[in-house]
């Protein structure tokens, strides 16, 4: 694809969750058929446990990420593959899990 998932947004839902969702790439710009999604996510904090990547169908277009670190920054980022091969990736979007309890 020449161009990345749009209107990309993140909400946080709980101290451990967020919810991500986008819109797929326009027809003409897609270089074939979107068949994977890559949501791309990794903790701000020293400590993190590294980028965490999901692989989701080329019709998905939300997922709720899981297991996140209470009160930390998450950067996530969205690709979308086609036999053609990978997008760039989305402007990366910065948000921050709620406070424990």
């Amino acid at each position: 694809p020449n161009t990345y998932p749009s209107d990309v947004n993140v909400t946080t839902l709980t101290s451990t969750s967020i919810y991500i969702s986008w819109q797929p790439i326009p027809l003409f710009e897609r270089n074939g058929i979107i068949t994977v999604y890559n949501i791309s996510y990794h903790s701000l904090q020293r400590n993190h446990n590294g980028i965490i990547q999901t692989l989701l169908t080329g019709r998905s277009r939300n997922y709720t990420a899981f297991n996140l670190k209470y009160f930390s920054q998450y950067k996530v980022s969205i690709y979308a593959f086609t036999v053609a091969g990978m997008s760039p990736g989305s402007n990366e979007l910065t948000i921050r899990t709620l406070q424990s309890g």
